[in-house]
C-alpha cells in the first residue's frame, strides 16, 4: 500500500472509532456499532461528494487525492462484531424441534420487530433484536432458530440499521441453518449482493437458488432471472 494510502486508511478508522465511541457515554455494544455503522456511511458519502465536487470544478490534483483516499477507505476490512458472538451451530438435518421458550422468545420478537408506532421503532427494533439472538444463543435446536437468523437479517439490512454487511450475513445463516427456510432469504441476499455489497458472483449464486429452490415466490423468481440476465448483459459473470 502507498504511503499516502496507508495515511487515508490511518485516517479513516481513527475518525471513525472516535464518532463510534463518542455515543454520549452509552457502553451499550448495539447503540456503539450502530454508531459505526452510521459514521461510516456519513464519510463514505462526504468523500464522495468531495470527489464529485472536484471533478465538476476542474480541480485536477484534489480530485485525484480525494478519489485515492475514497478507494483507501473502501479497501478498510468491514468487521461484523456481532457475529463473532454468535456462530452458526450446527444441527443434523431432521433434529429440530419446537420448544416452547425458543416460540415464545419468536413469537414476542416479531411483535416488537411489526410494532407500527414510528417514534419508538428503533428501540423496539433492538428489544426484537435481543429476543432473536436470545434463541440463536441458547436454542440452536429450536425450529425457530433459521426464522430467527433471517428475522436478524431483515432488521439489519433495512431502514433502522441500514447494515447490509450484517444483514446478509444473518440471511447466510439462516440458509446454512435451513435451506429450505419459507422465507426469501436467497432473494434478500441475492439484492445485497447486486448493488449494496456488489458481488456478482455471489449475488448470481443467490439468483440462481431463488430459480432452483422453488420455495420463493414467483414475484421474485422472476426479478431474479431479470438480474441474472442483466449482469450476464453487462459481463459481471459468464455463466
Amino acid at each position: 500500500m502507498k504511503v499516502r494510502e496507508a495515511f487515508a486508511v490511518a485516517a479513516a478508522l481513527g475518525m471513525l472509532m472516535t464518532l463510534a465511541f463518542a455515543a454520549g457515554g452509552d457502553t451499550n455494544e448495539l447503540a456503539l456499532i450502530d454508531t459505526l455503522t452510521a459514521a461510516r456511511a456519513s464519510y463514505e458519502k462526504a468523500l464522495r461528494d468531495l470527489v464529485g465536487f472536484y471533478s465538476s470544478a476542474g480541480y485536477t490534483e484534489k480530485y485525484t487525492r480525494a478519489k485515492e483516499e475514497l478507494q483507501s477507505f473502501k479497501e478498510i476490512p468491514i468487521r461484523d462484531y456481532l457475529q463473532l458472538n454468535s456462530p452458526v451451530k450446527p444441527v443434523a438435518a431432521g433434529k429440530f424441534r419446537s420448544i416452547k421458550e425458543a416460540d415464545m422468545l419468536f413469537e414476542d420478537g416479531v411483535t416488537y420487530k411489526e410494532f407500527p408506532d414510528l417514534s419508538s421503532k428503533k428501540k423496539r427494533l433492538i428489544k426484537a433484536i435481543e429476543h432473536f439472538q436470545l434463541i440463536l444463543d441458547n436454542y440452536p435446536e429450536s425450529d425457530k432458530y433459521a426464522d430467527a437468523c433471517f428475522m436478524l437479517g431483515e432488521i439489519y439490512a433495512g431502514f433502522y440499521f441500514k447494515d447490509p454487511n450484517t444483514g446478509v450475513t444473518y440471511y447466510e445463516k439462516a440458509i446454512l441453518a435451513n435451506p429450505l427456510l419459507p422465507y426469501p432469504a436467497y432473494y434478500k441476499a441475492g439484492l445485497i449482493y447486486y448493488d449494496r455489497i456488489p458481488r456478482p458472483k455471489l449475488a448470481a449464486e443467490m439468483f440462481k437458488k431463488v430459480i432452483q429452490m422453488g420455495i420463493d415466490t414467483e414475484e421474485n423468481r422472476q426479478d431474479a432471472i431479470k438480474r441474472l440476465a442483466k449482469m450476464r448483459g453487462d459481463g459481471l459473470i459468464n455463466e
